[in-house]
């Protein structure tokens, strides 16, 4: 009898079909996407990802819990003197379970630069 190597089981991952209705679509290519090429949301959709859960606001100074969401730095502090747990999920969460999420910041700098960039060459200076 002849064994076979399957290797890991691992569950394949189905890229979803990009929506018919979005206005706009950005495509990722290169290093960032490992060589391949796939669509990711609009940029109303990037935005709302950039948003804080407590604020709702654009993430500013983004840290990251223990359990994997982020926050803006002084929401999540402020939220951890009243309550010892995550808003997003409940889990068990101190300042000690809080890291600087250095990723978030530098891409949504370069979202927001990059969206600055356009609109300045758009509309000019005045209305961006």
């Amino acid at each position: 009898m002849e064994e076979h190597s399957v290797g890991p089981l691992v569950p394949a991952v189905v890229k979803p079909e990009p929506s018919k209705n979005l206005s706009t679509t950005v495509t990722v290519t290169g290093d960032i996407a490992g060589g391949e090429n796939f669509p990711i949301a609009n940029m109303s959709e990037l935005d709302k990802d950039f948003l804080c859960p407590i604020c709702m606001q654009i993430i500013k100074d983004a840290f990251l819990t223990a359990c994997g969401h982020s926050f803006c730095y002084m929401c999540i502090i402020t939220h951890l003197r009243n309550k010892s747990d995550c808003p997003c999920c409940g889990h068990y969460l101190t300042n000690s379970n809080l890291f600087p999420n250095f990723l978030l910041d530098k891409v949504r700098n370069r979202y927001h630069n990059r969206n600055l960039c356009s609109c300045v060459l758009r509309y000019g200076f005045s209305n961006c």
